[in-house]
């Protein structure tokens, strides 16, 4: 079968390949505390896989306050096709204002209810959190156990 100028088989090698770099520097996070302790790390990435869904969502803090804002991921380059969808703070949890894209729609939806979850010490056993592979702060990549594990390098975890 022929999809354009992409064939099957090259298909199912791009499939494999993604696979294989998430099983190599992805790691699935699963005690709600360590997700909510990575999520604000201050310049996270993470990936929300559901039942029938995948968003990645980047969420980097203000300069100032408790506030940080999260985008989603809306294209092929992974660093740089995110967008605005709202903010997390400790008062409200996560909220959209006036310059969220994708106002009421899944992936916002999505980050929300999971997000509000995780303050209630909860992951959804229909729910999967993945970072990337790289700290939550800094953005260096991880590469003890011990860091990938907690998705923060040991300096970083320092305070």
């Amino acid at each position: 079968m022929e999809w354009g100028r992409v064939t099957y088989p090259f298909f199912l090698k791009c499939l494999k390949t993604q696979l294989n770099y998430l099983k190599m520097n992805a790691r699935k996070i699963n005690n709600p505390s360590q997700a909510l302790e990575f999520l604000k790390g201050g310049n996270a990435t993470a990936t929300f896989v559901g039942q029938s869904s995948r968003y990645t969502y980047k969420i980097r803090k203000a300069d100032k306050g408790d506030m940080y804002f999260v985008s989603l991921l809306v294209g092929a380059n992974n660093e740089s096709d995110y967008l605005y969808i709202g903010c997390i703070n400790d008062q409200r949890g996560f909220f959209q204002t006036a310059k969220s894209n994708h106002k009421g729609l899944a992936p916002a939806l999505a980050f929300g209810f999971i997000y509000s979850r995780l303050l209630n010490g909860v992951i959804d056993s229909r729910t999967e959190i993945w970072h990337e592979g790289r700290c939550c702060k800094c953005g260096r990549k991880l590469t003890t156990p011990e860091s990938i594990e907690r998705g923060m390098g040991a300096e970083c975890s320092k305070g």
